[in-house]
């Protein structure tokens, strides 16, 4: 293993010295990976560790097939391997495969060392992998994460488990009491769950849907002010596929959103949506200065259509194994960089077909129809290469104004006053029962519109127990909040 991370710290140096070559339009490429990277390491709470997965375990980890390989595409004729998810959990192919698709199958069995070491390298460490191999990382996230890795590099960048899959239950109990209520849009959000990816088996159980309305349920009161908004499940499902954990989801979905700055986005203001609209605006007058200009005449409000595709991240029209590797780009560059470039590259790809329409509902049904990516014709890898090849200088810019706007606060709805909010207990320590609703996710319930029984519970001694240790937890770390002496005179008063 040591002589292949010879190699690697090797090919890095020639692909620096081929970006020094090639000139500063490729200077930038790892710029994105690299401010990303600062934004996981903020958020970071776990020690990483080289020690925690050896490199047997990551080459087992590769052999592993499941339904995960529905993204698997042969990279010459970029033909899908798998039918649905179903079949690829059964590992049938196609019946009707070329040789060329057949060959792809047959060397995804048989990682070499190198691909091995650099996984094992990246689960352990990230953040010492992605500083001391930038171009490489970027070279392999643009041929896309091992399919039977996925859920375990997610995780680990996510925070949601660590380089063994060990699940942090740190938040378990929060997840658990919060699905003792119900959220107001518990309607709207079963509606969704049931209308979500219709085509692939996964989403069509029992057993997942009640899983994702639960994700959806306590989240929409972990937080709240921001509630639930329309698309989210198309953002949870491609992670709960992968995961398969319906709490490893519900962690990895909060920090997925802190470490994006995502719920300024969906809050009731949307002030986030607005700032990408105003951003997306200026970079495509760049970039595409020409279709800019049509839209102008046009009279083309890019709101109505930018708002359906990054509130639910293209997910509505965008092929599913596209969306895969999508998410994979998020995780290592951000959710905004990525989804500001996909938006420039449909327009750019439809270009031609965009500058002929001089109807402006025409161009609006097209760009919010599937008909806007048959332009890759359903060529993944053409799309990817696309994406990750677009000249990052006026997308950096943009990033960098974020950062220079951002201040350094403390969120008044920090996971402490989210516990207070919506963990079931009194301010009187002697007194022992509140009235809650029955949860409509025990395990012998199902969802439906009647009203739930109620029964009588107790505050529980692990609910007090997480109060009182994520109470410590900011006093710790110096988190100066109005809300800590009310919590002091609950739990010690």
């Amino acid at each position: 293993m040591d002589s292949s991370l010879q190699q690697l710290f090797q090919l890095e140096s020639n692909l620096s010295q081929a970006q020094e070559f090639l000139g500063s339009s490729t200077t930038n490429q790892t710029s994105l990976l690299s401010s990303h990277l600062e934004k996981l390491t903020t958020n970071s709470t776990s020690t990483q560790g080289l020690n925690d997965l050896n490199y047997q375990d990551v080459k087992e980890l590769l052999t592993q097939k499941g339904s995960f390989d529905l993204s698997l595409c042969c990279s010459a004729c970029n033909q899908s391997i798998y039918e649905n998810d179903s079949m690829a959990q059964n590992q049938q192919p196609k019946q009707i495969l070329q040789k060329c698709c057949l060959d792809y199958l047959n060397s995804t069995k048989t990682p070499d060392d190198l691909e091995i070491t650099f996984w094992w390298f990246l689960i352990n460490n990230f953040s010492n992998c992605i500083s001391t191999l930038p171009n490489y990382t970027r070279f392999m996230i643009t041929n896309g994460i091992p399919a039977s890795l996925r859920d375990r590099i997610w995780g680990v960048l996510t925070f949601s488990n660590d380089s063994q899959g060990t699940v942090d239950e740190y938040l378990l109990n929060l997840y658990e009491s919060l699905n003792k209520d119900i959220s107001p849009d518990i309607r709207i959000i079963t509606k969704d769950v049931e209308r979500t990816y219709p085509f692939l088996s996964i989403f069509q159980k029992s057993e997942t849907k009640l899983k994702i309305s639960k994700i959806l349920n306590a989240f929409s009161i972990y937080d709240s002010d921001m509630g639930y908004c329309q698309g989210l499940q198309f953002i949870v499902s491609p992670i709960f596929f992968h995961f398969e954990n319906d709490f490893k989801t519900f962690n990895s979905l909060i920090k997925f959103f802190e470490i994006n700055k995502l719920r300024y986005l969906y809050d009731s203001k949307m002030s986030g949506l607005q700032k990408w609209f105003n951003q997306f605006e200026k970079i495509l007058s760049l970039e595409l200065p020409s279709l800019y200009k049509h839209f102008i005449e046009l009279g083309i409000d890019l709101k109505i259509f930018l708002s359906q595709w990054f509130l639910s991240f293209y997910s509505i029209t965008i092929p599913f194994q596209f969306l895969i590797r999508v998410f994979d780009i998020m995780m290592f560059e951000g959710v905004k960089p990525t989804l500001l470039r996909i938006g420039i590259c449909i327009l750019s790809k439809n270009l031609n077909l965009l500058m002929q329409i001089n109807d402006s509902e025409l161009i609006y049904q097209h760009l919010l129809s599937e008909m806007c990516w048959g332009v890759f014709g359903n060529n993944l890898e053409g799309f990817i290469m696309e994406l990750m090849n677009l000249d990052l200088k006026n997308f950096i810019e943009e990033e960098e104004e974020d950062q220079e706007q951002e201040e350094e606060e403390v969120d008044s709805t920090t996971i402490l006053s989210k516990v207070l909010n919506n963990l079931s207990f009194k301010s009187d320590s002697n007194s022992s029962s509140s009235s809650l609703n029955e949860s409509i996710f025990s395990n012998d319930s199902k969802i439906t519109n009647n009203t739930s029984t109620t029964n009588t519970t107790s505050t529980t001694t692990t609910d007090l127990e997480l109060i009182e240790k994520l109470y410590k937890l900011c006093l710790s770390n110096d988190i100066n909040d109005p809300i800590l002496n009310k919590v002091k005179d609950r739990l010690y008063g």
